[in-house]
């Protein structure tokens, strides 16, 4: 087993003022979590540092990446404001304190995401992540700073022990979910039925967290059912 705290990341993207930059620093440092990447940041570091208080070296060690680069975790979680699946991603969002039960489950590398100051993630970024996080708020006032929304989540996660599990990567599940999309294709359904099946799929594989063994058996039942069907037809 291994301490939560020591292999999370928090990963914002494209920070916009120097005060929420701050903010997310200092509450990283009052949980206990060290490690702060960046994507695309449009803050003037310095301007960040005195809202960081005691966690200025959190700032200084900051990684800046690529958003294509959050494929290399295991598991990404961000949260919304949104309940709703329509506009947003084919699931639903779950509530914050949901995240205790899963917590155990999400392998050996995990990054929390948060979204823009003003406008959070897209579509297609939220369609990446893994967990989408539902905090609680009044519904006249529903969105939360980003800054606030990571002590809550933060709060949740604090003190909880992982066990180490392999599970299958991204390219692993790809190659998986395009096997079962292929098996929609020689069967002949509509192409809107294809999407729907491979997001699904996507969706439950991400979800389920399989190990590379288990990917691997599912990839290749998914392979000899189509080589089936190909005599078939």
């Amino acid at each position: 087993m291994s301490n939560y705290n020591d292999e999370i990341s928090i990963c914002l993207i494209e920070p916009q003022y120097p005060i929420n930059l701050g903010y997310i620093a200092r509450i990283m440092k009052n949980f206990g979590f060290n490690k702060l990447l960046i994507v695309n940041s449009k803050v003037n570091m310095e301007e960040a540092r005195p809202f960081a208080s005691h966690a200025v070296d959190l700032l200084e060690n900051a990684k800046h990446i690529d958003f294509d680069d959050l494929n290399d975790f295991d598991t990404l979680i961000a949260t919304t404001a949104i309940t709703s699946q329509r506009g947003l991603s084919p699931r639903q969002s779950i509530p914050v304190s949901d995240i205790r039960s899963s917590v155990k489950e999400m392998g050996k590398k995990i990054c929390v995401i948060l979204g823009r100051d003003t406008t959070g993630l897209t579509n297609k970024e939220m369609q990446l992540i893994d967990f989408i996080i539902h905090i609680p708020t009044n519904s006249e006032y529903p969105t939360l700073n980003i800054s606030h929304a990571l002590s809550i989540l933060l709060y949740e996660l604090t003190n909880y022990e992982l066990i180490d599990r392999d599970i299958a990567n991204k390219t692993e599940i790809n190659r998986t979910v395009e096997a079962y999309s292929d098996i929609v294709k020689t069967i002949g359904l509509p192409s809107h039925k294809i999407t729907l099946v491979q997001t699904s799929f996507f969706n439950i594989l991400k979800r389920s967290k399989p190990s590379p063994r288990e990917n691997s058996i599912l990839l290749g039942l998914a392979q000899k059912i189509k080589l089936h069907l190909e005599k078939k037809f």
